[in-house]
């Protein structure tokens, strides 16, 4: 009789144990999902904060160009202030541009570190399987 005692008390403490196990798992999950969340906002909230900064700091640079072509209309015709800032602006630009394409073009999309470090490890991780 004491033996069933003890019996069906260690299974009932092997159950409660899983319960309790079970338990604490979906807390952290829940853990983690709120925190995810809090951090998405967050992040949310910063991203509309930089598109904003961008939209005001691009209208700025506008503003900028547009006091540059009334600086050179006090020497030539507006229009030909106009042409030429346009024209100083469309090569940097282009310039920019063809240096950003060229310098892609040197990146290589493979991970030659990790390849090399692979190559490096398979000996050992064989010599580890045997």
């Amino acid at each position: 009789m004491i033996r069933m005692a003890e019996e069906s008390s260690l299974s009932e403490l092997l159950k409660e144990l899983v319960q309790a196990a079970q338990t604490l798992v979906k807390q952290e999950v829940e853990l983690v999902k709120a925190e995810m969340s809090q951090k998405i906002s967050r992040a949310g909230t910063d991203l509309v904060l930089i598109g904003i900064g961008a939209a005001l700091a691009f209208g700025g640079l506008l503003v900028l160009f547009a006091a540059a072509v009334l600086l050179v209309a006090q020497l030539v015709p507006g229009w030909v202030a106009a042409l030429l800032v346009g024209l100083v602006l469309v090569a940097l630009g282009y310039g920019l541009i063809q240096k950003g394409l060229h310098d892609l073009k040197q990146v290589s999309p493979v991970p030659h570190q990790a390849i090399r470090a692979l190559k490096e490890d398979a000996p050992w991780g064989a010599q580890q399987a045997r």
